[in-house]
């Protein structure tokens, strides 16, 4: 048996208060109920308010390894599902850049294209070029 099939399965082990909130019916395991003003799932466990994820993360698999966090690979912050292809363990930069690899446009909606990206030579941190065009533009207004 596969991690990820031992992680489905287990699912069934999981506290109703949690299992009953989860939609296990597609291939992300999608948290119904309250969600925090970033969007992931959240719930009270142990007295704690917590996100999700970790939650049944720290059920299923075990605690977080030190140094990790966990990345939603398949960019779904209300998938709560310990799996290689949806929440998984990596360090922070693996994290980051992971979702930057992911976003399509920067945060003012201009695409992220060879074009329109300028990568910091001193940083390797990428820029939006339309962005930078665009504050030149009212810097000289």
């Amino acid at each position: 048996m596969s991690v990820a099939e031992a992680v489905d399965w287990a699912a069934a082990e999981l506290p109703t208060s949690l299992a009953n909130r989860i939609d296990t019916d597609g291939d992300c395991w999608l948290w119904t109920a309250g969600t925090n003003a970033g969007g992931y799932a959240q719930a009270r466990h142990h007295g704690k308010v917590r996100r999700v994820h970790i939650v049944v993360y720290e059920l299923l698999v075990g605690d977080v390894p030190e140094g990790l966090e966990l990345d939603h690979a398949c960019a779904n912050k209300r998938c709560v599902r310990p799996h290689p292809e949806h929440v998984n363990a990596c360090t922070h930069q693996e994290n980051t850049r992971r979702h930057y690899a992911r976003a399509a446009t920067c945060k003012r909606g201009h695409p992220w294209t060879e074009a329109n990206t300028y990568r910091r030579p001193s940083t390797g941190r990428r820029e939006c070029r339309g962005c930078n065009r665009e504050k030149q533009a009212g810097r000289r207004s």
